[in-house]
């Protein structure tokens, strides 16, 4: 617990000497009052010899300042849906996020989810970009922190495509890249092969389908040139 001593003179005829705010956390405060009278003790609220001390307006005043001079940051958080079928994922992510500096991350692998806890916006983002440079995508919670689309797709129908940099650690993240592949409408084929993050599909295809068809999975690809 951190206390905050304020030295306060009070705007009115009570003498008021010292109040001690106890910063219990963000936002939520707890206060103390100790109110050393020239006569004797008085409690907030209470009359003495005819007088009614004003100290909820002068905790007011007191919270203000403290408020003024900086209160705690709330952290935030962002869930990440994401293909996650193996251990090998879970540590896979685990790695990555243990790398960016002010985040923590945890894994529920049945729910496919990633829930990243950061300082502050900017930290989660970095953590999302560097799951995609992981080659994880999805989708999150939050409409202003999400996977960027990087993969320099562009629109129009394709008669071959390499992707690279895919998360592809095992046969069933493999399984899984060659199903999603072969249900874009064109597709014919492809070179997927487990611990390999480069690929080629064949057929005649939306090349923005098949990127698009890969990131909703869970997968992120850039378009190799």
């Amino acid at each position: 617990m951190t206390i905050h001593t304020l030295q306060l003179t009070s705007i009115f005829a009570d003498p008021l000497d010292d109040y001690r705010i106890a910063h219990l956390g963000p936002a939520q405060y707890s206060v103390v009052v100790w109110s050393e009278m020239r006569w004797g003790a008085t409690w907030a609220g209470h009359t003495h010899k005819g007088r009614t001390m004003k100290t909820l307006q002068l905790l007011a005043i007191g919270t203000l300042v403290l408020a003024s001079g900086g209160t705690a940051h709330a952290e935030t958080k962002v869930v990440l849906k994401t293909h996650l079928c193996c251990g090998q994922c879970v540590d896979a992510v685990d790695g990555i996020l243990k790398k960016v500096e002010g985040v923590t991350g945890e894994c529920a692998q049945k729910a496919g989810t990633v829930t990243i806890t950061a300082k502050d916006d900017a930290t989660a983002q970095k953590a999302l970009d560097a799951l995609a440079a992981g080659g994880f995508d999805g989708t999150t919670d939050n409409k202003d922190l999400k996977i960027k689309d990087d993969s320099g797709v562009t629109k129009g129908k394709v008669k071959t495509l390499t992707v690279e940099g895919v998360h592809n650690c095992c046969p069933l993240c493999n399984k899984t890249i060659s199903t999603v592949v072969g249900k874009v409408e064109g597709v014919t084929g492809n070179t997927a092969k487990a611990k390999s993050g480069t690929f080629d599909v064949t057929g005649e295809f939306e090349a923005a389908d098949l990127v698009k068809a890969l990131n909703a999975a869970g997968f992120h690809v850039k378009v190799k040139k």
